[in-house]
């Protein structure tokens, strides 16, 4: 469905894909794991089209986005819908309307209709009941679900989630994580995930892919992912404080030195 074929991106000066090669199988959930700035959420807006590569290709369905013109591109966007982290619900618009925005932009069709459509895709994320609420009334759980109307409510065949469960209590977050399974097994979308919970990456993933200093270095169900010996792998599934990727924070620290210390004035 979707694949990143040695895909570089430069921004500001740092490299932040490097090689990346990615696929993307269709109707599976895939979740990407890595410390934060390797390079995950920049993969997503390739997907999406919201970034080009410097080099490198970008197929989704069959098509190199990176040869598109705007409005094919544009055409090709729609198959995407994407839950940003933090929901990115417009504060002076309802629930409902920041579900209907989507299709009142892109899509002509009767007032009618889009009111039942927006209804269908907020009962399917347990949303229906808050309907006419603004999301300053809502908590945080409430405006990812409401995001997720939203992503789904012009039927894409992929949905992209950015950190879904960041912020969120532990009760919170495994709802989430169901949503997630019931996007698949209802609808029948390709899926991405980029998270940090490894709970949640065992939970929802059909297949884990990690990323270190801008390539994919191991990939594989979450079974594989578990039981795999690659170093960089074990440290950051296991959360633990001493490995490879400490070595290479302390490096990247050791780029920048520190202000020498400025000394106190004697006190007599």
């Amino acid at each position: 469905m979707i694949r990143l074929v040695d895909v570089h991106k430069t921004l500001s000066g740092r490299k932040v894909l490097d090689g990346m090669t990615l696929h993307i199988p269709k109707g599976q959930t895939t979740v990407i794991i890595g410390r934060s700035g390797v390079g995950k959420s920049v993969t997503l807006k390739h997907i999406v089209g919201l970034l080009r590569p410097d080099s490198g290709k970008v197929i989704l369905d069959g098509q190199d986005l990176t040869s598109l013109r705007p409005r094919e591109l544009k055409e090709v966007r729609r198959k995407c819908g994407l839950l940003f982290q933090s929901g990115a619900l417009i504060n002076w618009l309802t629930v409902a309307e920041n579900v209907a925005l989507p299709l009142i932009e892109h899509d002509h069709m009767p007032k009618a209709r889009v009111e039942a459509i927006v209804r269908e895709k907020l009962a399917l994320v347990d949303m229906l009941h808050a309907l006419e609420k603004y999301p300053s009334e809502i908590s945080g759980g409430m405006k990812k679900r409401a995001g997720l109307a939203r992503a789904i409510v012009r039927n894409p065949e992929v949905i992209l989630y950015d950190e879904p469960t960041s912020g969120l209590d532990p009760v919170m977050s495994n709802q989430i994580n169901e949503l997630v399974l019931d996007m698949q097994s209802k609808l029948k979308v390709t899926q991405l995930v980029v998270t940090h919970d490894m709970s949640s990456a065992y939970m929802i993933a059909d297949k884990i892919a990690m990323v270190y200093r801008g390539q994919i270095i191991a990939e594989g169900t979450p079974e594989e992912i578990r039981g795999g010996a690659d170093p960089v792998v074990r440290q950051f599934i296991e959360g633990l404080t001493s490995g490879p990727l400490t070595d290479q924070m302390r490096s990247e620290e050791g780029a920048f030195p520190a202000r020498p210390p400025t000394s106190s004035p004697r006190i007599p």
